[in-house]
């Protein structure tokens, strides 16, 4: 969100974007050369829906056992969410705070305003197309969520969670690599794992893109 605070000088507003991705127009416009701010690995898809074009091959392996491990514990079903009642977030709130707090740490989804800003937020997410939603249930019990955001070619892997009773399974990992497989299936340019260089996102394949801070100085009018 872009926030305009006082320079000091009657009239005067400087603007602070912190964030900008390389495609936005505020960080093409002409600008004295900073340093890169956050890095956002991002995959490039390319191929079939097997994920040969773009998926390093150890990493697939690594999906295709996990996949193996998890049809050993019972049926797996992979199904899309498109209705915001039918508990999701529910199962969101658990499963991330689950994976979280087995790392001795709280989820982004403890917080309250957060989780009324989800609620609020994601029936409109789905109504207009924007999100993509889904849930892996493996012996009829729910192993692991994934929530995304999808628009112009580009997929974005928002937030997750996954039961740690089926970590060896990499719950995880099958939500993924289905979103990604999803993406190329519907003519998807980019795969994107947002912010933070975990090493779990370049075994996808994935390379850094560099977001890039802005400020802009508004003067009188």
């Amino acid at each position: 969100m872009r926030r305009w605070i006082s320079t000091g000088v009657p009239g005067s507003w400087r603007s602070s974007r912190p964030a900008l991705p390389p495609c936005s127009c505020a960080a093409r416009r002409p600008a004295p050369r900073r340093p890169p701010g956050s890095a956002c690995p991002t995959l490039d898809l390319a191929g079939p829906e097997d994920l040969s074009g773009c998926v390093p091959t150890r990493r697939r392996k690594q999906l295709r056992r996990a996949l193996t491990l998890a049809r050993k514990r019972g049926a797996i079903e992979i199904e899309p969410v498109e209705d915001a009642a039918d508990g999701f977030l529910d199962d969101l709130q658990r499963l991330h705070g689950a994976r979280w707090a087995d790392q001795g740490q709280s989820g982004l989804l403890q917080d309250d305003a957060v989780r009324r800003f989800h609620r609020a937020a994601l029936p409109g997410l789905l109504r207009s197309g924007l999100a993509r939603l889904t849930r892996l249930r493996i012996a009829g019990r729910v192993a692991g969520v994934f929530h995304g955001l999808s628009a112009r070619g580009r997929t974005y892997a928002y937030l997750g969670g996954f039961d740690p009773d089926y970590a060896h399974e990499s719950p995880g990992a099958i939500l993924i690599g289905h979103a990604i497989a999803a993406a190329l299936r519907d003519g998807g340019r980019e795969f994107h794992f947002l912010r933070g260089r975990e090493a779990y996102k370049y075994a996808w394949g994935a390379v850094d893109r560099w977001n890039r801070r802005r400020s802009f100085r508004r003067g009188r009018a």
